[in-house]
This record gives C-alpha cells, structure tokens and sequence, in this order.
C-alpha cells in the first residue's frame, strides 16, 4: 500500500513539475515587457513601491510582487510584475492538473487538463500581463485539491494546510475566492473534525490573514508612500476599503429576468470560444458526470454556478459585449471547472470508444488544442505589447511644463507608472476625478491622497488656484456640460482659461501622425475590451487632431488603412470629436457613413452630438427622430442625450421641460443644462 502511494505521489509531482515547465515556458515568452490596461498599473504602482492598490488592496499580491521585484531587478518593472503572473498561472493550472489526476488517473489526461485551461484566451491573457486573478486560480485550485484528497483519506495536516491557505487566499481576492470555493462543503470531512481541530484550524485561517495587517501599518506612514490609490488613514477607512465599499455605487444593474438570461447566454458563448473544438467534450463531461453520478458532479457544479452566473448577478451585467467582456476576467474559476468537466468527457470518450485508438484520440487532442491555440493566440499573446506605452510616453512629452492632467478613468494608472515609478515627466501633476464620486471633484493619488480628500477640490478650484495649464484625458463632454471651453490637444483636451493661455499641444506632422496611428493601433490584444477602448479613442482624437491642424485633408485613406471605415461606432464617435472641433461639415459625412437610420447601433453620447448638429442645422423633424434614439435604448442617465430631447421638443414646453429636468438631474452641476431649463421655464 505505502509502495502505491508512494508511485502515485511520485506520478503527481511529474504530472505537476511537467505542466509547469510547458505553460510556464510559453507564458514567460509571450509575458508583456511593458505595461497594459485593465488594472495593471495600479497593482505594478502598488507591488513597485509598497504602496496601496484599488480595493479590496490585494496586500499578498502587494508584498509578493514587491519580492519578485527584487529578484528580477534585471528586467523592466512592469515586466518583472507580468513575470510573476505568468508563474502563478503555470502554476494554478499544473495543480488542476493534480486535480485532474485525482478524478482520472491518467497521467497524459492531466497533463491535457492543464493545457486546456492554460490555452483558453482568458488565462493566457490575464497569465502574461498583471492582474490578481492567477493568484487567486492557485488558492483555488489548491484547496480544491487538498478537499478531495482529504474526502477520500483524511489527513489533520492537510486540513491545517487547507485551513491556512484560505485564509491566504482571502487576503487576495475573497469575493472570487468564496463563490469558487462554495462547492467545496460537499467535500468537508465532518466526522473528522473535532473541537480541537477546528479551534487550530481557525487560528491558522487567521495567521493566513495576517497581510490585511500590512494596509494599518502603511496607514501611519502615508506621507512617505509614493502611491496610495484612496484614503486609508484611519481603521473606519481602511475596513471599508476592504470591504470593497467605493465599488457599491460603481455596479450596474441587470433587473430583468429576460437580460439575465441573456448574460447566462452571453457566458456560454464565452466559454464556447474559449475552449473551441473542446467545447462539445466538455458539455459531454457534465453529462456523464451525473450520468454516472459522480460524487464531485454537484460540487463542481454548484461552485460553476456561483463563479459565473450569480456573479454576473451580484455585479449587475448586462448582457451587451462590451459589459460581457469586462466581466469575462473573473470567469478564470469557472473556466477550471469546465476544464474538470472536459477531462471527464475525455476519458469518458476513451472508455466509450475503446477502437478509436491511440492515435485517433491523439488525433482529437492535438486539433481541439491547435484550435485553442489559434484562437487565442491574437488575443493574449503580449510578447511585443508597447502600445500603452507609446500612448503614454507619447500622451505625457506633449504636455508643456509642470502642467496639471486630470484624469477620467482606468487610463490614469499606466500614465501614473510611468510617472511614478519610470520617472517619465514626474513635473506633470495628475489629478483623478474617477473615484472621487462626482466628475467635477478631484483628488490626487499617492502621498497627498488624504489631503485632496479633505480638501474638496474641484475643477473650479484648481483653474482659479493654478498658473499652470490644465489638461483632462479622455471625457470633454462632462466638462463642456459645466460650461468650460476645451480644446484638443492631441491626446489630451486643454480647458482654456483666463489666467492661463491656450497651448500648443501634440505636434503633429504626416510621418508622426502615421507612426502614433502605428504605435497606438497595431500590435496584439486588438480584441481584449480594454485596448480596444483605449485604441479607438486615441485614434479619434489623434485624426480629429490630424484635420484640426490641416494635415489629414481626407479621412477615407486613414480609416480604410487601419480597416476602420466600416466601425460605425467609431464613425460616430469620430464625427462626435470633430462636431466638438467645428468641423460640422466633416462630422456631417462621416454620420451620413454610419447611416442615421443606425444610429441604435451607436453610443448614445454620439447620436446626441448628431441630434445637436440637425437642430443647429434647424433640422428639426429630423433631430427628433434622433434625438428619440438614446432615448429608447439607454438605460443609463446620458445628461447630453437628454439635453438635445428638450432642446428638440422646444415646442411641446411639457415635454421640453421634462427631458430639461432628467437632464439636469444626470448631471446637476451643468451650466448649459441649468441655462436651457430656465430659458425653457421662462417662455410660454
């Protein structure tokens, strides 16, 4: 008996040792050099100085990435960072490789296993680029692995070792880590566990915990951080950072039974293209599995269930690509369990068609792997990403002197590494109006992030105070709805004051604009949601730019270079920008391109552009009609769509006034919508 334990011991570590020597070899190689998007930045800001990330903080990944910072001291930091999720991911999908080997006792089914979760787009991406969620794959792999083995032969170390590491994985992402593991009460051993057991066992759960302490004590010292995301100075803060409180107003909301079952469908079209030609493999491993009533059926089901469908239920997903996409990366659990499920199908496959042969399933293993490959290929392999780099290098050398950049989104956290820790411009001043709750408020991240909390600053404030130009990135309309006069810039806008004078901006000539086009535009990941954002928008302003300073005199030749010219949204948004530049007879042909009768197809921010253009032109029967547009499809408060209804239906003061309310209640800091209300009040 001790020699077979001892065989099977020795066949995990080899099933182990040569998953992770495969994955982690692609992995490292195609592993980004330089930052990217999502929340990438922030987490590299966080791990490279020992400072403080989004919430809930993630301090394991924090402390361990600082570690590996100085252990790879020789690569880029960003790289370094990337790196260490690339071994993560190896190593999250080699252990359900172990797991795998527990169900089959396969040594090649195991193995198969690993690279089938490690080739879906999804964990190759989030593997070779920096994001919490690998880490998160080995805790839950882990105690999914230590649960069936304590069901099937109950170890007291292995419960203790169990008891720690969910502790250490809550100190990563435990909203993730908590639905991934629900199935798992299937599998605790009860009659094992005595008062004394469970008495350690929870200590041990409260040792694995200690990193949350790290967040208190760099609370004492917050003067001397270099990057600090949010507020965390006082014990009432800091658990509410942890708690994940500043995301509650941030989730949307799915309140229809017919959109939830859209996300449900949304999701399996997901986790069809992940796993491509595996895909009817893996709908055939859960109908064997309970088919032949697998004990581990239930679990893995129930613990599917909650990773996927009841957190898109929790956070609010629509069913449109865009908020599917955005959601996809927390699907990484789901994604092992249907794994699980697929090996099943496969040995299910070997047992059912024994003819088959060697070869033949050989044969099957090597196409539904190719098809993975090929698929995900595109999308996740990141070995020569400097795309958000350039952005940024070229977005930060376009601004003058000790400006001010305010920042709307996400796309402050690459800008803030390069600043921070690459030391590019650190004179640029950087405000973010993202997490301060209202767009007009700002607060600076790092060092002075509790002052400028308490400081309620706002744009207003900042013009009047600073002598220095200021610059927002990615959002004019929110300003140019407060009555602030913006110009473009090239990848930023300046709002022009009276103190300070109008600046030169991003100059641009035939050979630069192609190269920035080339640097932003070309290049892997086209199809990950974040890039995809980030490219099309800076693409806009850079042609709007481009026209605005009488370089590009026809547009046609740019957009079919770069296959743009049949993307009606980003027609309209590009028409959109150069409405906003008083280019209104370009604006008008390129939403002539689009088609107004497909105006539904496009954001609703730019067929109110199109509505305010048509009643500029006194076109009004035509405004309306567009007008109505975002009206019927957004289920969202858009201030500027329901500015141009009111300004539309002038006529009908009833109902002129009420799109000028809803407007105003979008937004009720707008001076333009203010100013119309009381126009509008004032008629008869």
């Amino acid at each position: 008996m001790n020699s077979l334990s001892r065989c099977l011991a020795s066949i995990r570590y080899q099933v182990f040792f040569i998953s992770v020597g495969l994955i982690f070899g692609l992995y490292a190689l195609t592993a980004s050099p330089a930052i990217t998007l999502n929340d990438a930045g922030d987490l590299i800001l966080a791990a490279q100085t020992l400072g403080v990330a989004h919430s809930p903080g993630y301090p394991l990944f924090t402390l361990l990435g600082y570690g590996f910072s100085k252990v790879l001291w020789f690569l880029d930091p960003a790289h370094q960072i990337n790196i260490m999720t690339a071994l993560f991911g190896a190593v999250g999908c080699s252990l359900l490789a172990v797991i795998a080997f527990e169900i089959t006792t396969n040594k090649v089914l195991s193995i198969l296993a690993a690279l089938m979760l490690a080739f879906s787009s999804m964990t190759w991406y989030l593997s070779v680029t920096t994001e919490v969620y690998t880490l998160n794959l080995v805790f839950t792999a882990a105690l999914w692995l230590l649960s069936l083995q304590n069901h099937r032969a109950f170890s007291v170390r292995r419960f203790y070792g169990f008891c720690f590491l969910v502790g250490l994985g809550l100190s990563n992402s435990y909203p993730l880590l908590i639905l991934s593991s629900v199935g798992l009460v299937f599998l605790v051993p009860f009659k094992h566990l005595t008062v004394k057991r469970m008495a350690l066992g929870s200590l041990l759960l409260a040792a694995g915990l200690l990193p949350y302490v790290y967040f208190f004590i760099q609370s004492q010292r917050l003067s001397e951080l270099r990057y600090v995301f949010i507020d965390i100075s006082t014990p009432d803060k800091i658990i509410e950072y942890i708690l994940r409180k500043p995301y509650v107003v941030a989730d949307q909301k799915a309140s229809f039974l017919a959109e939830k079952i859209r996300v449900l469908g949304a999701m399996v079209l997901f986790f069809g293209k992940e796993f491509m030609l595996f895909s009817p493999v893996v709908v055939f491993g859960i109908y064997h599995a309970f088919k032949n009533r697998s004990n581990l059926r239930w679990p893995l089901v129930i613990s599917l269930i909650a990773s996927s469908l009841v957190l898109a239920m929790m956070l609010g997903i629509t069913p449109d690509r865009g908020a599917v996409l955005q959601f996809a990366e927390y699907l990484l659990p789901a994604l092992a369990f249907l794994t699980l499920f697929g090996i099943m199908g496969l040995q299910a496959l070997l047992v059912s068609f024994p003819k088959f042969g060697t070869q033949g399933m050989a044969l099957v293993y090597l196409f539904g792997l190719g098809s993975q490959i090929v698929h995900a290929n595109g999308k996740a392999n990141q070995w020569n990403n400097h795309q958000v780099e350039n952005w940024g290098l070229t977005l930060l050398n376009s601004l003058p002197p000790q400006s001010n950049l305010v920042f709307c989104g996400d796309e402050a956290l690459p800008l803030e590494f390069l600043q921070t820790v690459k030391g590019i411009r650190p004179d640029i001043v950087p405000y973010s109006s993202y997490w301060g709750g209202t767009r007009s408020y700002l607060y600076i991240t790092g060092p002075d992030v509790v002052k400028s909390i308490e400081s309620d600053l706002t744009i207003e404030g900042l013009l009047a105070s600073s002598n220095a130009a200021t610059y927002i990135t990615n959002c004019p309309r929110v300003y140019m709805e407060q009555g602030y006069t913006l110009k473009l810039k090239g990848l930023t806008y300046q709002i022009l004051s009276e103190k300070v004078p109008e600046q030169k901006g991003l100059e641009l000539t035939p050979e630069t604009l192609r190269s920035t086009l080339d640097s932003i535009l070309l290049g892997p990941a086209q199809e990950n949601h974040w890039m995809s954002l980030l490219r099309l928008s800076s693409a806009k302003m850079i042609l709007a730019h481009g026209v605005q300073l009488g370089i590009i005199e026809d547009l046609g030749p740019h957009l079919k270079h770069y296959a743009l010219d049949q993307n009606k949204s980003f027609l309209a948004a590009l028409a959109s920008e150069l409405a906003f530049a008083s280019r209104f007879d370009i604006a008008m042909n390129l939403y002539h391109a689009v088609g107004f009768e497909n105006m539904d197809e496009v954001d609703s921010g730019d067929a109110a552009v199109l509505c305010r253009l048509l009643l500029i032109q006194n076109d009004i029967s035509q405004a309306q009609k567009i007008c109505l547009i975002p009206e019927q499809k957004s289920r969202v408060c858009n201030a500027d769509s329901k500015y141009n209804l009111g300004r539309a239906f002038w006529i009908d003061k009833a109902k002129s006034l009420e799109y000028l309310k809803s407007a105003k209640a979008c937004n009720p800091n707008a001076a333009v919508i203010i100013q119309a209300l009381e126009e509008r009040e004032a008629l008869p």
